[in-house]
Order: structure tokens, then sequence, then C-alpha cells
């Protein structure tokens, strides 16, 4: 498993707390992909405090619920159930999982019937069974990430509104950022209210790491 390490320095003229996130995916279904903060740091002191992001590039597919609560901004999820995902490239067809509705109101993969048979370029795919729409469970798909303190725990990154009987082809994106705020993993926020963020954009390079400064003028200094 390879990851990709980010180091992001203080120099803004205030101590902070910083958060990464990801490019939103293409996803084949719904109106909207939401995006979920991915991990966060501590109090990051000015001056002279950093703070480290390690993430793991290994892709997930994820499912849960948000019970009571519709996806928007600020409500917090987590992964109700996750499996490993590759993707449809190198002449490799990409995996194929099924999200059940059952039992009750709840969210989880049929793990005996996942297949490798997605075929659209850069995609795998989330077929969701049929199940009973408007029973408040709020039931989610889309995209995780391995927790790189805890790898039994897969942090929704991105995710969409489970639709009954519909396959969604997911394309993650090599794209990270990270901004400022105090947010905590797998909640969703609105990109275009949150301070401006730096842009990491990993496509197509070899490079494993980056260093980030934020500065006093507010902007960021990049380095791949």
């Amino acid at each position: 498993m390879s990851t990709i390490q980010i180091l992001v320095k203080n120099h803004s003229g205030a101590n902070r707390v910083y958060f990464l996130f990801v490019e939103a995916p293409e996803v084949s279904v719904g109106p909207k992909v939401f995006q979920n903060v991915y991990m966060a740091s501590s109090t990051v002191a000015d001056g002279t405090g950093s703070a480290t992001f390690t993430c793991h590039t290994d892709y997930y597919a994820v499912c849960g619920t948000s019970p009571g609560q519709d996806l928007k901004s600020n409500v917090r999820v987590t992964t109700g159930d996750s499996e490993i995902a590759g993707l449809c490239q190198g002449g490799q067809n990409g995996t194929h999982h099924l999200m059940t509705g059952a039992p009750g109101n709840s969210a989880m993969f049929d793990k005996p019937n996942k297949k490798v048979d997605c075929t659209q370029k850069g995609a795998f795919m989330i077929s969701s069974a049929n199940f009973l729409l408007g029973n408040g469970a709020n039931q989610f798909i889309g995209l995780g990430g391995q927790d790189p303190v805890d790898s039994s725990n897969i942090v929704p990154i991105a995710v969409v509104p489970a639709q009954p009987s519909t396959d969604a082809y997911i394309v993650p994106k090599a794209i990270y950022y990270i901004s400022w705020g105090t947010y905590l993993p797998g909640q969703i926020i609105d990109v275009t209210t949150i301070a401006k963020p730096a842009k990491l954009d990993f496509t197509g390079t070899a490079a494993t790491s980056a260093s980030v400064v934020h500065k006093n003028d507010g902007s960021w200094d990049i380095k791949i």
C-alpha cells in the first residue's frame, strides 16, 4: 500500500487547525456529490508549527446511513460497510460492489457477490439493490479512504444518496486540498464557503510527498 505525505507549515499569522479533503470524484448518478473531510490536524502554532497528513492511495467503496438527517453541509457520516476497490485501468477491469438495504434500514455490501467486471475507464462500480426510499435511513454510497491512525477505519470522503436498483460508476481523482477550520473526519463540507484551500494535484505524477506553506496573506506556497 502506497501513501502520499503532505507537510503543512503555518506562517499565516495565527494558530490554525488544518483539514484535508479530496476532489469530488465523477459519479454517474445523483444530482450532487458531497465532499467529506478526510482528516484533520490538531492546533498548529503560528510560525513554528506544522502538520503532516498521510494519505493512503488505495480506494474503497463505502456505504452507510445517515439516520434522520439528509446529506448536507455539516452533517457527519461514518462508514457502515466498505470494500477495497480496484479501478478499470491498465487492461484490468474495475471492481463491482453490490449494496443491499436489508435487513431493515441499513446499508451493507453483499461481499460474496463482489465482481471484477467494471469496464468504464478509471472507475469502480457500486450497484444498489432494491430498497425503500424515504425510510429515514438516508442510505448513501461513495468513496472512502483509510484512516492513517486506525487501518480498520475507512473514512467516507465523497458520498451520494443511494438510489434503488441503480448502477453507479465512480471515478476518483488524485487531487487533494488543504484548508483550515474546525471540522471532523466524515463531516460534509460546502467547498464554496470554507477558507480558500491549497490544491495539490498528483495526477500523472510519481510524487509521493508535498509541502505546503500557509502564508500571512492567506495564500499557499505549494511544492510537489
